[in-house]
């Protein structure tokens, strides 16, 4: 017996039959569904806005990066045109005697007693109870 040999013609009716699967209560799945895809919407959303940020951010480091150019060269620019005058030191800054006052002590506050993980979990229990008691 020969083999039939697979023509292009035949590897398109192949991918061409599809099969369709019967689903009951679906109501379930297109529920999933819809909440994935608006989680998904939701996610690129939040991508696009932080994708924004960064070409703003970008932005203004490339703002402050001229401007930072322009100071420094206008202090260049300054130094370079002022004066060179030479001050004693002695006039520059006078010294003053200055007085050294004991530090004052203040009173230390105790610290209110830290909640141990077992206290909070206790506490979480007790309103859990209470409110199991008050549906009954």
């Amino acid at each position: 017996m020969a083999k039939a040999k697979k023509t292009k013609k035949n590897l398109q009716k192949d991918k061409k039959e599809e099969f369709f699967v019967a689903l009951n209560n679906c109501e379930p799945i297109r529920v999933e569904l819809l909440e994935s895809t608006k989680m998904i919407l939701e996610s690129m959303k939040i991508f696009q806005e932080l994708k924004g940020i960064r070409i703003r951010k970008i932005e203004e480091k490339n703002k402050l990066r001229k401007q930072i150019r322009a100071i420094s060269s206008t202090m260049s620019r300054i130094k370079s045109e002022l004066p060179v005058i030479n001050i004693p030191e002695e006039a520059v800054s006078p010294k003053l005697p200055i007085k050294e006052t004991p530090p004052v002590e203040q009173p230390k506050k105790e610290a209110p007693p830290q909640k141990t993980e077992l206290d909070r979990i206790e506490d979480e229990l007790r309103e859990i109870e209470g409110k199991l008691s008050g549906f009954n």
